[in-house]
Parts: structure tokens; sequence; C-alpha cells
């Protein structure tokens, strides 16, 4: 039997996904406050980013198919968005700029999405 995504994570994946393209329509036709305009999407970006990367994971004929990404692969993604966006990006394309809350919120966006992946789950005892 292959294991495939719970259909929670689906749920939450398709919650992330709408909530990045009703925030781009959003500040693309109405005035909106700075947060929305710039850090809404940075903190929905990690979650989604790392509960796609779980579900594909999940999807690959792997013979340890991890259920819960591990810490490092967190940390991981969270220097490389932070590095490539906020260092590397604004040097080469004048349409970006280096700001350093956008570290911060990548933070926690990190540690939202830790919260929903390392949550204890219910323990079932049959006697």
């Amino acid at each position: 039997m292959v294991p495939r995504p719970h259909r929670n994570d689906l749920w939450l994946l398709g919650l992330l996904a709408s909530g990045f393209l009703l925030n781009q329509l959003y500040i693309r036709h109405f005035a909106t406050p700075a947060f929305f305009r710039n850090y809404l999407d940075d903190l929905l970006c990690m979650p989604l980013v790392l509960l796609l990367a779980r579900c594909i994971l999940q999807l690959l004929p792997l013979r340890n198919r991890p259920r819960r990404l591990p810490p490092y692969f967190v940390l991981t993604a969270f220097f490389m968005f932070a590095l490539y966006f906020e260092a590397i990006l604004p040097r080469y394309n004048a349409d970006f700029t280096a700001d350093p809350l956008d570290v911060a919120v990548y933070a926690a966006g990190c540690l939202l999405f830790a919260a929903w992946e390392y949550r204890p789950t219910a323990k079932i005892k049959i006697d």
C-alpha cells in the first residue's frame, strides 16, 4: 500500500495556497495595510513550501518515507529562503529589497509549520 498525504494536510495546503492567492489579488486591486502588502506572503510561504515538500515526499517511491519532515529540513529551507530572497536576489534584481524583518517573518512561518508538523498526536489505546 502506497502512503498518501493525509487529507488534513491537503486541506491545509489548499487553505494556505488560497490565502496566498487571495492576498496577491487583494494587494493588486485595493489599498492594503503594510502587513498584507509586505509580510503576509512571506508568512504563508514557508508553511506552504514545507507542507508541499512533505506531501511530495510521501508520494515518492522511497523505501523509508518520512511521516514528518526532519527539523534540519525546516531549518535548511529557512536559511535557503532567507539567504536567496534577502541577500542574493536583491543584489541582482532591483524589484527585490533586502528587508531583515522578512527574515523574522520567514522564521515565524517556520515556527507555524513546526507547530503543525510536530504537534502531539492522539494515542489510541486498544484493550
